[in-house]
């Protein structure tokens, strides 16, 4: 089982698209070729059923294909496969949770919900340790992209009100341009938490602020 309190992803996270085929369905034979793609470019890292992957817009047998071929193409190429469980289900999420543990995900990450979203942090953070308790020995990570969900609440408030509610929190995914706020999240509770860059604009700058781990799209090509 993995040290949690040590869990870190370092260099570049590839946010793969899920390749289909003109009708629609799923044309995993892909991912294969996609992997090794990824190594040549030096990628070791990817999260899977996030933004560019359209993982909300995937049923629930979709995202456990695509999880499972993922982490099957990728084993002993890929250093971490992070599965997004996240969406508008919490019972969902928890089911994909599961199974991502179940099939040897590296790490999970979720959204808040965002067609009725969480209205104060409290109410995030209970979220928060629902996810975390369906799969107790992954690592689980905090998608930040407010542009998309909608929720502005401050991550360092967030990470101020976690505290030790959700055993497996491990860091966020932060895609926002708040620079000043991500650099504060690098050094909270002197360096607890994996924040992992993900705005693609203002790489260069995330770089000067401190980052040392990335989770964008422009890797996965």
């Amino acid at each position: 089982m993995v040290d949690i309190s040590k869990f870190r992803i370092r260099g570049l996270t590839a946010g793969p698209f899920t390749p289909f085929h003109d009708n629609g369905d799923l044309n995993l034979q892909l991912v294969d070729t996609y992997v090794d793609k990824l190594m040549e470019d030096g990628v070791r890292n990817v999260f899977v059923c996030g933004t560019a992957s359209e993982g909300p817009h995937l049923t629930l047998e979709e995202r456990k294909l695509v999880a499972e071929r993922w982490i099957r193409a990728g084993r002993d190429k890929l250093d971490n496969v992070i599965v997004h469980v996240g969406g508008n289900n919490l019972r969902e999420s928890k089911i994909l949770a599961k199974h991502a543990q179940e099939i040897g995900a590296s790490a999970i990450s979720t959204l808040p919900t965002v067609f009725i979203r969480p209205n104060k942090l409290d109410g995030l953070v209970e979220y928060l340790a629902e996810l975390s308790a369906a799969a107790p020995d992954l690592p689980l990570y905090y998608y930040h992209i407010p542009s998309l969900s909608g929720v502005h609440f401050s991550m360092e408030a967030l990470l101020d009100a976690i505290g030790d509610k959700v055993p497996t929190f491990c860091g966020m995914k932060f895609t926002a341009f708040d620079l000043q706020e991500f650099g504060r999240c690098l050094v909270h509770s002197n360096g607890k938490y994996d924040i992992l860059y993900g705005n693609d604009e203002t790489i260069i700058a995330s770089l000067a602020m401190g980052e040392i781990g990335r989770a964008s799209c422009r890797e996965r090509v």
